[in-house]
């Protein structure tokens, strides 16, 4: 996010939109669907503690280039760890060997650690 805005806009101003809108992820505990937990939208604990890749790959996938932004343009150690924690799992349990990382079609979403099933795998091009 950060990358993409900073060609139209000051990086200043975008780096603190992205501080308003992604660092206060997981700090309330109450649901936000009706359907699916909070691990859909990487609300279920704040973003500097999270380690594994969890929900909706697509808004994962932003989130954590936006971290990894953040934490290099402030040197936020916490975040960079976070960052590093998250791309480790994502590549060694939880991508494809063709790079996708989309492994089922409910929700759209991460899974669990191994499950890459072959015959329903949804790696979608936008993952």
């Amino acid at each position: 996010m950060l990358f993409i805005s900073c060609i139209k806009k000051p990086i200043k101003k975008i780096s603190r939109a992205c501080q308003v809108f992604y660092l206060p992820k997981g700090q309330n505990i109450e649901p936000v669907y009706e359907t699916v937990d909070n691990r859909y939208d990487q609300s279920h604990i704040p973003v500097r503690q999270q380690h594994t890749a969890e929900g909706h790959n697509v808004r994962a996938l932003y989130l954590f280039s936006a971290m990894a932004d953040l934490g290099k343009e402030y040197n936020d150690q916490k975040l960079i760890t976070a960052c590093k924690n998250i791309f480790e799992n994502i590549i060694n349990k939880r991508m494809y060997i063709t790079g996708g990382v989309d492994s089922s079609h409910y929700g759209e979403a991460f899974t669990y650690d191994y499950d890459l099933p072959n015959l329903t795998a949804h790696s979608e091009t936008c993952a």
